[in-house]
């Protein structure tokens, strides 16, 4: 999902900060502290916001690729979209 926000110029740099300090992408540091905040604004949603239980296991094991880790998220969410994937239906 994309959305537009406005930052103030104080609150982009700090994240340009994280970003550079962290070796991260812009949107993913601001996803994250958006993510985090909301959880913080909306206890009720909080399980439904945190990250599906199988994450856990992401990294854990060879797979004799070198970026399973990283891509985590993508591979599970294209797993739990296949027939019979972790979502069962289609």
């Amino acid at each position: 999902m994309s959305i537009t926000i406005t930052l103030t110029e104080r609150a982009e740099r700090l994240i340009r900060k994280r970003a550079f300090e962290q070796d991260l992408g812009l949107s993913e540091v601001a996803s994250g502290l958006l993510e985090e905040k909301v959880r913080d604004e909306f206890p009720e949603y909080r399980e439904e916001l945190q990250p599906h239980p199988l994450l856990k296991l992401a990294g854990m094991f060879s797979s004799g690729t070198t970026d399973t880790a990283e891509r985590h998220s993508e591979i599970l969410r294209d797993a739990i979209k296949m027939p019979g994937g972790f979502g069962g239906g289609d």
